[in-house]
């Protein structure tokens, strides 16, 4: 590994530093200040990816599972609590001193290391919120992915491919936000481009070829591993070339996409103009904390089907 790759990391993993210090110094003042909280958890995706291209694996590691840990705050699943920052300060010395270690510094105990992190673990715990993804968690993905893998298996001898078509642009349509709510973002931006084949399918009434029922079921089963991806590596898992492996099937899959996205065509009889203005009423609920809250769930629900006006909430 070039060396002057390795000196631009250390200068710009000092920043980084710098920036995770600072927002944990916000935290300090407003513990719920969401933005900091997204600050926080980039700072450590950012040290773990660029760690791991320099090879510096053990900094990598490390920041893996702060940013894991991170991740409970970020989706309003666990709080920010004096005891989480105070552990947060000793992370970021502890990645400071890892980082070090490889230009010269003193060797890191790695005792200290676990110590630091199963405490932060610990303080994460005690802070969890209960039931926080009751209305959009695990078993509720999960049964809406088993569904929508029955319904491709039926593809073959459905007597209405309208019917599915339209019922299937539905479910990949939820099943996108559900996603996207639960910060599965690598899922979700895989899954888009097929949600958003179905849901034109389903609203122009357009007709799918065969072979497109067969490629979503494929891309289905990599939406679930990805889904269920715990999130756990191992120094393997920073090996470039299975990173690029891992990379391929998805990139693939999204290019047999691309070319039978070409095949589709439109209903024979024309699809049904829907008027130009619509006036919709929502009354709902927040029933739980996630990536989209408020007006901005509905708001980037509803954009995907067309220009959504500003809205309003009225408190109740």
């Amino acid at each position: 590994m070039s060396n002057d790759l390795k000196n631009v990391f250390r200068e710009t993993a000092g920043e980084f530093l710098l920036e995770l210090e600072e927002a944990l110094l916000q935290l300090e003042n407003n513990p719920e200040d969401t933005a900091e909280i997204d600050r926080m958890f980039r700072v450590m995706h950012t040290i773990k990816g660029s760690a791991a291209m320099v090879d510096l694996n053990d900094v990598a590691q490390f920041a893996h599972t702060l940013e894991s840990e991170c991740d409970y705050l970020r989706q309003g699943q666990a709080k920010v609590s004096p005891e989480i920052i105070r552990l947060a300060l000793k992370a970021h010395d502890c990645v400071s001193s890892l980082i070090e270690s490889h230009y010269g510094g003193p060797p890191v105990d790695e005792d200290h290391l676990a110590s630091v992190l199963k405490q932060f673990a610990d303080a994460r715990k005690a802070t969890m919120v209960q039931n926080a993804s009751e209305a959009f968690g695990y078993e509720r993905t999960s049964k809406l992915i088993k569904a929508i893998g029955k319904e491709l298996a039926s593809a073959k001898k459905h007597p209405d491919h309208e019917k599915l078509t339209s019922s299937l642009g539905q479910k990949f349509t939820f099943l996108y936000y559900l996603l996207v709510i639960q910060n599965k973002e690598s899922a979700a931006e895989f899954l888009s481009k097929l949600e958003a084949v179905f849901r034109a399918a389903r609203i122009e009434r357009n007709v799918l070829p065969a072979e497109l029922f067969e490629l979503a079921r494929e891309m289905l089963d990599e939406v679930d591993e990805m889904y269920n991806d715990s999130g756990e590596v191992d120094e393997s898992d920073f090996d470039p070339v299975k990173i690029m492996m891992a990379m391929q099937h998805p990139i693939e899959l999204n290019n047999r996409l691309n070319v039978l996205a070409e095949k589709i065509q439109p209903c024979a009889d024309g699809a049904v103009k829907a008027p130009e203005i619509h006036r919709i009423k929502i009354v709902a609920d927040e029933r739980g904390p996630g990536a989209l809250t408020g007006i901005d769930r509905f708001e980037k629900t509803l954009a995907r089907l067309g220009t959504v006006l500003k809205m309003r909430t009225k408190n109740a």
